[in-house]
């Protein structure tokens, strides 16, 4: 609340005790699998384009006489 930490009421809903007056009070959820799965998604799409563009390159038969 205005800035800084506040403790959160247990209950179904996010709640806080705020005194009278203006405040302003911000909810952040910050969950530290969104950040893994995000992660894991990009080093996926990076090996995908890594392989998609070895996998294009043209290899001449070996031909033994």
């Amino acid at each position: 609340m205005d800035g800084g930490p506040d403790s959160i009421i247990p209950g179904m809903f996010l709640s806080t005790e705020v005194p009278a007056g203006d405040h302003t009070v911000y909810f952040r959820y910050r969950p530290w699998d969104v950040w893994a799965g995000l992660l894991i998604s990009v080093a996926g799409v990076v090996m995908a384009i890594v392989y998609w563009i070895n996998g294009r390159k043209e290899t001449t038969p070996s031909v033994e006489i």
